[in-house]
């Protein structure tokens, strides 16, 4: 009973291999590898499932020497190598495809001409100036209500901040300093990032007992939207975008 829970031990840690790493699946073997390699586990396996029973129960029964005992030894031994082999493959084969950070496959990533991410950009940026004429109005409506107009979550119609990445990426070529280009842009994402968590949190303080009130991360967003309008300001300055 003890050896089979062992056994029992080692098909769980092999069958629970992807979630160990994160789930993240191994490369996964070629298909016809894969029926081979089953093909032959099985028939081992199945060899060794006839004799095993009769051949644990003798075990106890004889002294421990001779050729009868050795076979016995084996293949309690082959017994769980096979068990181990099948968890293996069953990890592999039913494991996940990665996940394709760039979209669904053949979908076509459409990248904006310097005109119409010019616009884009205005139109941006007068987002985010009505956003800080409104600010108060807008936070009634809740912290989804701000993260709705930084384009952080899906909204009908959609903000004119959704995609502003893409479109501060097709204006680089514009500027004198490339490196000065790419740190203001890196600054407005990330204003944008720190301005809906701080809406976030507005959020979360409502339903929890924590005491602070959601006013103050309502006016630590506010800061934060303000940056970004003056990084979007200096972006348009490099990038000879009047707004």
């Amino acid at each position: 009973m003890v050896f089979r829970g062992r056994i029992s031990l080692l098909v769980a840690l092999v069958a629970f291999r992807p979630f160990a790493r994160g789930f993240a699946p191994a490369p996964l073997p070629r298909h016809n590898e894969v029926l081979s390699r089953t093909s032959k586990t099985l028939s081992t396996f199945a060899g060794l499932k006839a004799t095993s029973s009769s051949e644990e129960s003798s075990l106890y029964n004889r002294s421990g020497s001779g050729s009868g005992s050795s076979n016995t030894r084996r293949n309690l031994i082959r017994f769980p190598v096979a068990l181990l082999q099948l968890a293996v493959i069953g990890s592999q084969i039913h494991a996940p495809p990665p996940v394709n950070a760039a979209g669904a496959v053949g979908e076509k990533v459409k990248a904006l001409t310097p005109e119409e991410a010019e616009v884009k950009f205005r139109e941006g940026y007068k987002t985010i100036n009505y956003l800080i004429a409104n600010y108060d109005e807008i936070c009634d409506g809740g912290g989804d209500n701000v993260r709705r107009y930084l384009g952080t979550i899906v909204s009908n119609p959609p903000s004119s901040l959704v995609g502003i990445g893409k479109a501060m990426k097709a204006l680089e070529d514009r500027a004198d300093d490339y490196i000065e280009y790419v740190e203001t842009s890196e600054e407005v994402i990330k204003s944008i990032n720190q301005a809906d968590g701080s809406a976030y949190m507005a959020i979360f303080v409502t339903t929890s007992t924590s005491y602070t009130p959601p006013k103050k991360y309502f006016d630590d967003g506010l800061i934060e939207v303000k940056r970004c309008k003056k990084a979007m300001e200096q972006l348009a300055a490099m990038a000879n975008i009047k707004l």
